[in-house]
């Protein structure tokens, strides 16, 4: 009995020392109720009160300001573990690429390199081929490269060029031609690799002036935009000079300075110049016609006859003599040379002159006014100074009025309609070419208008015989100076009639 009670004891005795913490329990995991995180940070970890204490990178939001900047990478978002550490598996590093695109290939002496992304996603070289186990060498043309059995210069001796931040020299490679080699590596001298003048170099970073995006400027005459230069910032540079389109610059685009609207037209001298849009779509004034190459002025943007001359039209019509009708200018059954007076019942305006009479002469015109003391048969170009002036020219030829080669030959006038729309007609009928005889004959008219002080040229052709003929055909002012010729050297009628149109 005695020795039971006595383990009874023990056992009470040994259960009562192991509460009572005689022994040291940090480190067991527990936090027991005499430890703090002070005492025994092994087991009262305070991670996920939001306090950064002691070993703690964070604690739940509470990233002790740091960001994935912070620590070194270029972007990302940071956050905290359960154990309060830093997560920074959505952190993006900061790439050293040493190329720019996957796909490119260059030749590092015979190895040929591809330029890859790695498990950071930044661009770099690998290997890709050892041209030289193959026998062959590496050779780069034209931006790219390939192991091949003859290599081409890649480039021009002791030029530079910029690899990302690497400074690259053209010089002789392994392979026994001209490469792009490493030179200086522009980020350990804190530098960038960009353009210097007309080569490349490695210089302080710059600095930029514009920002991405930023849209377009103008710079006087001239848009500007904001991009990318070989130096790695951000500059404006040059997209056009309006002023060699002759437009101008205005919010940042090239904008027309319209001088006219399409389709008008307006006279510049004797030039007439129409509105038309040039490629960029601006409308300036463009010379047309010369006015002038018709003898001609421009005025509203048309050309015109000078102020007293005619518009002179084709027509057709059926031939009406008045040889038996008419009255004869003379009665003589000949006459070469001659002329004879006339005169017109109404008053006639010609070249801005009245006229009530005139002139009619056998050689194949007539003149206004008073007598032009000639009957001159050598007909010329028109208009001329000689005389005759003022005068119309239906067939100016040396004709002669010969009744015995043609024994209805005569010369009449004769009016018709009543005023203010009468009609002077002036005829030569079955005149004939000094020199031949019964096998040539033409017959014309002048039709003189009241009024309207239009004038006419009629011709019977179905009653003309013979080709002999060299005429002049036109009218002129009194000074010579103005005049149409409707031609110089005529063998036969016109093959239409003329109505002149005073402008």
């Amino acid at each position: 009995m005695k020795k039971i009670i006595f383990i009874a004891v023990s056992s009470l005795f040994l259960f009562s020392c192991a509460k009572g913490g005689g022994e040291d329990t940090c480190g067991d995991g527990i936090c027991q109720s005499d430890e703090s995180s002070q005492t025994c940070p092994e087991d009262c970890d305070p991670c996920g009160d939001l306090v950064i204490d002691l070993d703690e990178e964070c604690d739940g939001s509470n990233l002790d300001g740091e960001t994935c900047q912070s620590l070194g990478f270029a972007s990302g978002t940071l956050s905290c573990s359960q154990d309060c550490e830093f997560i920074t598996t959505a952190c993006q590093v900061v790439c050293e690429n040493s190329c720019t695109q996957t796909g490119q290939q260059r030749c590092n002496g015979n190895i040929l390199e591809t330029c890859s992304l790695d498990t950071d996603n930044c661009y770099s070289w690998v290997l890709t081929q050892d041209c030289a186990s193959t026998s062959l060498i590496c050779s780069e043309n034209n931006g790219s490269a390939t192991c091949t059995s003859e290599c081409t210069d890649a480039c021009s001796q002791g030029t530079y060029q910029c690899s990302e931040n690497m400074l690259q020299v053209c010089n002789e490679g392994t392979n026994g031609c001209l490469q792009w080699l490493d030179d200086t590596d522009c980020e350990a001298n804190s530098q960038i690799c960009a353009a210097d003048g007309a080569s490349f170099a490695c210089m302080d970073e710059c600095t930029d002036t514009c920002t991405q995006g930023t849209a377009d400027q103008c710079s006087g005459s001239v848009v500007q935009e904001c991009s990318l230069q070989v130096s790695g910032c951000y500059d404006w540079t040059t997209v056009e000079d309006c002023s060699t389109s002759g437009r101008t610059c205005s919010g940042g685009t090239c904008l027309c300075n319209n001088q006219c609207s399409a389709g008008q037209n307006q006279c510049n001298g004797t030039v007439i110049q129409n509105c038309q849009a040039d490629s960029y779509g601006c409308y300036d004034w463009v010379d047309t016609t010369d006015c002038a190459n018709t003898s001609q002025t421009c005025s509203g943007g048309s050309c015109i006859n000078p102020a007293g001359t005619y518009t002179c039209t084709l027509f057709s019509t059926t031939y009406s003599p008045i040889n038996t009708s008419g009255t004869a200018l003379t009665t003589d059954a000949y006459a070469d040379d001659a002329r004879y007076a006339f005169t017109i019942p109404f008053n006639f305006n010609f070249y801005g002159t009245n006229y009530s009479g005139g002139y009619f002469v056998t050689n194949g015109w007539i003149s206004f006014g008073s007598d032009p003391a000639t009957n001159n048969y050598t007909n010329t170009s028109l208009p001329a100074a000689a005389t005759p002036n003022a005068a119309i020219y239906p067939f100016w030829d040396d004709l002669t009025y010969d009744q015995s080669s043609h024994a209805g030959a005569r010369m009449s006038y004769q009016v018709s309609g009543t005023s203010p729309n009468r009609v002077f007609i002036l005829e030569w009928y079955h005149l004939r070419r000094v020199g031949s005889g019964s096998e040539v004959r033409l017959t014309f008219q002048v039709r003189l208008y009241e009024t309207t002080n239009v004038f006419e040229f009629i011709y019977d052709r179905s009653n003309w015989l013979g080709t002999t003929f060299s005429a002049t055909v036109g009218h002129e002012n009194a000074t010579g100076t103005v005049g149409e010729d409707f031609g110089s050297a005529l063998s036969f009628a016109p093959s239409s009639n003329y109505r002149c149109t005073p402008n």
